[in-house]
């Protein structure tokens, strides 16, 4: 637990100091860094899944994916549900609430788990999400584009 609190704190307090202290250099940094931490977030997956990848065959038939889309599920719900009057708040809170902190779940089942088929659960559980809530975030978005675009079009008139 130490090494993620280390991990989680050192980086953040990192990028509040360099927000801080170049606001323009964290401007033209952050996408690059957004970018670069999703493709090491895809590539940490891809190599979990082709270690373990007999670890996920086998928990096909156990229950354990049903318990994932619960968990997925019940989780975008429960942010959705105290997000707030704000729409677009709860839509961040349920969508954020649904995928949680993937890399931090990888780390503690890496460092704490002897036992790989806790890493192959956090994978799994996190593809389901996924493959869940990437459909329902990009519906929502069409909708809010769609609502924008008319209350736009009612403002010029």
């Amino acid at each position: 637990m130490k090494r993620v609190l280390q991990t989680l704190v050192f980086t953040l307090i990192a990028g509040l100091i360099v927000r801080a202290c170049a606001a323009s250099l964290s401007a033209r940094a952050r996408p690059v860094f957004e970018g670069l931490s999703t493709g090491i977030l895809l590539l940490v997956l891809v190599l979990v899944m082709a270690t373990h990848f007999q670890g996920v065959l086998r928990i096909f038939g156990t229950g354990a994916i049903f318990a994932a889309l619960l968990f997925a599920i019940f989780s975008a719900v429960a942010g959705w549900l105290v997000g707030g009057p704000d729409l677009a708040q709860r839509t961040v809170l349920g969508l954020g609430t649904g995928l949680r902190n993937i890399p931090a779940a990888l780390v503690v089942s890496v460092q704490n788990f002897k036992d790989p088929n806790v890493s192959v659960m956090v994978l799994v559980t996190t593809l389901i999400g996924i493959l869940i809530l990437l459909p329902v975030a990009r519906l929502i978005g069409r909708h809010q584009v769609g609502t924008l675009s008319e209350s736009h079009a009612t403002d010029r008139n």
